[in-house]
This record gives structure tokens, C-alpha cells and sequence, in this order.
């Protein structure tokens, strides 16, 4: 499950840094990093004959990767990036390899082509995609989740084809725990899902109503999710944006199943 605050992504920050900033640099951008955080480097209480210039540096940005707030490491990244905006060649760096700590450490966050780091994709994605994995705890949706964790990975790995296909079947996995049919498509939502759903949550005619609309919707974008069914990592058929869009649109929909789910089975939950 991706998190936001690991200390081997703290660890690996703070090499990326010595990285990308020549040591020539280090003066000005020590003086920026304290204007921009509100925050102040110490002398470590070294005999001014002593002083090396390098090292108090090191000494200090070791400081603050190990200690500071999580807010104060991401904003210097975003710092850094701004810093050396004019040298296009380390800034470029900066993004890839910060976007490769997060994917490899499983820290969902991403640095855009601006320099920004932010939840990845966005934010309301963040907040959906936590409450569904929060939903998928229970160990009835084992295989669920484990097609959701896939489909969030293949996201920040830019395997867009892959990543709509996981979500897809993440949903079909409850979809089959629901109606005991083996594949989930646009007649079995729009019948048999259905059905569940009325049974599960209507207490009027007015909510039947709803959920009918809210199942047609789905099974018409189903059409769409199985053209990715057996999408192979090599394919490059849909945009970031429209796998976003996707996986973002599906999670609301297994969180419906999930609901659905727990009224019709509460023992199995």
C-alpha cells in the first residue's frame, strides 16, 4: 500500500540532493532554503578556526533530512528544483529521480514538470483511492485489493493500458463475489448487479430509480474498461488522462460493490 513518509525515501532524498547541486551552489542554495522554510542552519557550535565551509554544510543538510518535518523535505525538493531552473539538465534530473525514490519507496507522491510534489495524481484521487483501500481491508476482497494495489502502481509507473485493466478487474473480482458469475461486462451490471444493488440499498422508489440510473452509467463505461481487459505492459493505447479519469471512476464503483456487498453477506464481511 503506497504511504507518504518512509526513512529510506528521506535517505535517498538527501543523496539526490549532493546529486544535483554542485558544491559551488550550496552557499546560495542554503541561503534560499532558509528564506523560503522559515528555518535557520546552526554552527553545530564549531571554533570558527576549525570551520570548513563543505562541511557545514553536509553537517547541516544531513541535519535536516533526518530531522525535520516531512513538509520541509518535500518543500526543499521543490526548492531545489526552482534553484536550478536555469541549468535544465539538473532540473530534469531532479524530477526523474525523485518520481524514480517515490515509485521505488511506494510513496504516493510525485514531482510534476514544474517542480511541485503533490498526491499523485491529484489530491481528491488520494482521498478516493485511500477510503477504498480502507473498504478492501476485509479479507473477503483479498484479490480486490490486490488488483487495486496493481492498478495504483502501474499508474506511477506510467503503464496506463495495465493500470485501466487492474482496476477493471479489481471491480469484476466483487462483482463475482456479489451475482456468482465469472465475468463482469454491461449485462451483468446493468441485471444482475442491478438486482443486488435494489435489493442491498432501495427503500423507495425514488432510490430504485437512483440506483438503476447510477448501474446504466456503469455499464456503459464497462464497454470502454474491455478494450483494456488483456492489456499487456508493452501497450500504449490510453492517455495518463484517461487512465485517471478510469481508475478514478472505478474506485467509486467498487466502493459502491463493497457496500452492496456487506448489506446482501454481512456474515462473510
Amino acid at each position: 500500500m503506497p504511504i507518504s513518509e518512509s526513512l529510506r525515501m528521506r535517505n535517498r532524498l538527501h543523496m539526490l540532493f549532493f546529486k544535483v547541486l554542485p558544491d559551488t551552489y550550496f552557499n546560495n542554495f542554503f541561503y534560499k532554503l532558509q528564506s523560503e522554510l522559515g528555518i535557520k542552519f546552526l554552527h553545530n557550535n564549531q571554533a570558527y578556526s576549525s570551520y570548513n565551509e563543505h562541511q557545514y554544510y553536509v553537517d547541516n543538510i544531513d541535519e535536516f533530512y533526518s530531522r525535520n518535518e516531512l513538509r520541509d523535505i518535500l518543500d526543499a525538493s521543490t526548492i531545489l528544483f526552482n534553484f536550478l531552473d536555469e541549468k535544465s539538465k539538473y532540473t530534469h534530473l531532479l524530477v526523474t529521480e525523485t518520481n524514480r525514490i517515490f515509485r521505488e519507496e511506494n510513496i504516493h507522491f510525485q514531482m510534476d514538470d514544474k517542480g511541485i510534489i503533490h498526491p499523485s495524481p491529484d489530491e481528491e484521487y488520494e482521498r478516493n483511492r485511500t477510503s477504498t483501500l480502507k473498504a478492501l481491508e476485509s479479507n473477503s476482497y483479498e484479490s480486490s485489493l490486490s488488483h487495486f494495489q496493481n492498478a495504483d502502481r502501474h499508474l506511477l509507473e506510467e503503464k496506463y493500458d495495465t493500470a485501466i485493466r487492474e482496476i477493471f478487474l479489481s471491480a469484476e473480482a466483487i462483482a463475482k463475489k456479489i451475482t456468482n458469475k465469472d465475468t463482469l461486462n454491461e449485462a451483468l451490471c446493468r441485471k444482475n448487479l442491478c438486482e443486488a444493488a435494489v435489493n442491498a440499498l432501495s427503500s423507495n422508489e425514488h432510490s430504485k430509480t437512483m440506483i438503476e440510473s447510477m448501474m446504466n452509467g456503469y455499464a456503459l463505461q464497462i464497454k470502454g474498461y474491455h478494450q483494456f481487459r488483456h492489456a499487456q505492459e508493452t501497450a500504449n493505447n490510453a492517455t495518463q488522462e484517461i487512465a485517471v479519469l478510469a481508475i478514478s471512476n472505478f474506485t467509486t464503483f467498487i466502493r459502491f460493490l463493497i457496500e452492496i456487498d456487506q448489506k446482501l453477506n454481512p456474515e462473510s464481511n
